[in-house]
């Protein structure tokens, strides 16, 4: 057995040096999974067949399925899903797949870590196993053996099987073999090291496995490649498709109105919920005025518009203010409960922001775990303005604890795109470029 070191640095360079150069290939992919589940293991997955018409342009894959169509769109970092039996598309963000991944591999990794602390009698998972799953991996710490069968390349780890792929196939540029890797990535499987090695040899195989042990199962992932060819492609285009507008659930149809809008429609719909002025206070309904204010910081990263030391004064002194102040910030379980009947209680004197202290509400019932309470709170709040662009923040970071990256990060973009001076985005902000500089091969 001959090893090699596999790196990803080959497939950053080949992605780097088709920079600015022409590359387009057409191929069919045939895709059958089969899983044989561990002892003890009921109801596997059923064995699945995908036929997919793939291209692999300069800037964007293409991949074509009975009934949608795939593109992901390496410029904008976009990936569309198109309905092409209804001529309608949802866009995502290509944030959300490579975010996903890695938040899982470090879940994944505590839940094994956890397990193997308690002692606990389970299937083990080990690195490299899931780096394989997932397609990422934060290093190349693992060790992957390479070795020429007959007529094939194979690649195991600790002597057992992970790739397999023939020698034979069709000759393509670096670009599009790099191409072919992403391809893998975003709709396969594949280790890192192994999507790296197999685009450095500039050939598309003809045939590819990928065994993938999940820890309850072993799947088997076999790929035929065929009809290879050259081909010049125009850009897409959404040509004949509209945004999709949701007919039922209510969070999508809220995302998709919220994302169709044009910037004059965003500009209207911000002047339909204008800020509180300082002609706004009311020393009989203080705590709305504040609540007012604070909206305001929510809804455009503004600073609060100041209080006079007088009507400060009065704002220290009001007991509905104190209450909902003290309900910001509890410090544990009990605190939290209290807070959320506290502010429940308080919408009674906010005849015109009560929604405002609903956005507190589900922030604290989402860390009491009420995530169907906070989802339910969270839709009345931005139904009430959906301007509110923090609380898109806050209602992303919902989604994305349900495992929900592509809604999460749907909700990110239109709150950034509403209020992009928020500095809760900051997060997200620093998120992506972490991303970018960790895990490249996705982007």
């Amino acid at each position: 057995m001959v090893r090699h070191p596999i790196s990803l640095l080959s497939l950053c360079a080949a992605l780097a040096a088709s920079h600015g150069a022409f590359a387009a290939v057409t191929l069919q992919v045939v895709s059958t999974v089969h899983t044989e589940a561990l002892k003890g293991v009921t109801n596997p997955p059923a064995d699945s067949r995908q036929v997919m018409e793939v291209t692999l342009s300069d800037d964007y894959i293409a991949v074509k399925k009975p009934k949608v169509e795939l593109i992901y769109d390496f410029k904008s970092r976009r990936y569309y899903v198109l309905d092409t039996d209804n001529k309608v598309y949802v866009d995502y963000s290509l944030y959300s797949i490579a975010g996903f991944r890695t938040m899982e591999l470090k879940n994944r990794e505590n839940i094994n870590a956890m397990l193997a602390k308690a002692k606990i009698d389970a299937p083990a998972s080990r690195q490299v196993d899931r780096e394989q799953e997932l397609s990422v991996a934060d290093d190349d710490a693992v060790k992957i053996d390479e070795s020429a069968g007959d007529g094939t390349l194979d690649f195991s780890s600790e002597g057992r099987k992970l790739a397999s792929w023939s020698k034979a196939g069709d000759k393509v540029g670096a670009a599009d073999a790099a191409r072919f890797a992403q391809f893998l990535r975003y709709t396969q499987t594949g280790h890192p090291q192994l999507l790296a090695r197999l685009a450095r040899d500039g050939v598309i195989p003809g045939q590819l496995t990928f065994t993938v042990n999940t820890g309850v199962g072993v799947r088997t992932v076999g790929i035929s490649v065929s009809n290879v060819k050259s081909a010049r492609p125009p850009a897409y285009d959404l040509k004949g498709y509209a945004p999709r507008m949701a007919q039922a659930g209510e969070l999508d149809i809220l995302l998709d109105r919220m994302a169709a809008l044009t910037p004059q429609q965003l500009a209207a719909m911000r002047a339909a919920h204008p800020c509180d002025t300082a002609a706004d206070y009311r020393d009989d309904h203080l705590l709305d005025t504040m609540l007012g204010r604070t909206e305001c910081v929510l809804a455009t990263g503004a600073p609060m518009l100041p209080f006079t030391p007088e009507q400060l004064q009065k704002m220290r002194e009001e007991p509905s203010v104190g209450l909902m102040m003290a309900s910001v910030s509890p410090k544990n379980k009990e605190e939290f409960e209290g807070a959320v009947k506290t502010l429940a209680e308080l919408r009674k004197q906010a005849p015109r922001k009560a929604y405002v202290l609903k956005l507190l509400e589900a922030n604290n019932r989402l860390r009491l775990g009420q995530r169907n309470e906070s989802l339910q709170l969270f839709g009345e709040v931005l139904e009430a303005n959906p301007v509110l662009g923090g609380a898109y923040k806050d209602l992303g970071d919902l989604l994305l604890l349900t495992g929900d990256s592509p809604r999460a990060w749907r909700c990110w973009d239109i709150g950034r795109a509403i209020a992009p001076k928020v500095p809760n985005f900051t997060a997200v902000n620093d998120f992506e470029a972490l991303l970018l500089k960790r895990h490249p091969e996705f982007f």
